[in-house]
Formats: C-alpha cells, sequence, structure tokens
C-alpha cells in the first residue's frame, strides 16, 4: 500500500510506500486517544492525538507538532484534496499519440 504525502524536501507531493501499520494500546486495552482538527474551510480530520503534522504560522516556518499539540486559530495545516469531477464526454476508439522509443 501507499499514501500520498507532503514531502517538504522536495517541495512537492509524493506517494511512499506503507512498511508498517499499527494500533497502539490494542494489547494493553487503554483507550486510543484519537482527536478531530476542524478546519477553516469545513474540512475535518480525524488522528490519533500523537500524529505528527506539519504545521505553519503566519510569519513563520513549518514545524512539527503532535496533533495534540496543535494551537486552534494559530497553527495552519496544508492539505491535499482529492474532488470529484463530473464526466463531462466519452470518445471510444480514440489511440492515443505514439511515443518515441529512441
Amino acid at each position: 500500500d501507499r499514501v500520498l504525502c507532503s514531502d517538504s524536501l522536495n517541495d512537492g507531493v509524493r506517494y511512499v510506500e506503507v512498511i508498517e501499520a499499527e494500533i497502539m494500546n490494542e494489547v494493553s486495552g487503554d483507550e486510543i486517544g484519537w482527536m478531530r482538527l476542524d478546519l477553516s474551510d469545513g474540512t475535518s480530520i480525524t488522528m490519533t492525538e500523537d500524529h505528527p503534522l506539519r504545521v505553519h504560522r503566519k510569519g513563520r516556518q513549518g514545524c512539527v507538532k503532535l496533533a495534540a499539540e496543535v494551537d486552534p486559530q494559530t497553527d495552519s495545516v496544508m492539505c491535499l484534496r482529492l474532488v470529484q469531477n463530473r464526466i463531462v464526454a466519452v470518445n471510444k476508439s480514440i489511440a492515443p499519440p505514439l511515443v518515441s522509443q529512441g
């Protein structure tokens, strides 16, 4: 599996492979600390309290904070968004241009 991530080193986005995923405290039975961030555009993001986020403040360079440590109304996050688009036309039997192999 892969996830789409913000790549701050290359100032862009890229897919990265998921090597391992686990739910913490599953064995101990302790309740997992989940939280929801509500953003100014109406978007909400649900995550664990210890999820790292790259946050930005006006006039300052971004830094990484745990989700439980973000400051509402002060910190902001960059969002990658997938939007649904309506298909407006279907054209069958249209071959793509040939790509030169040399």
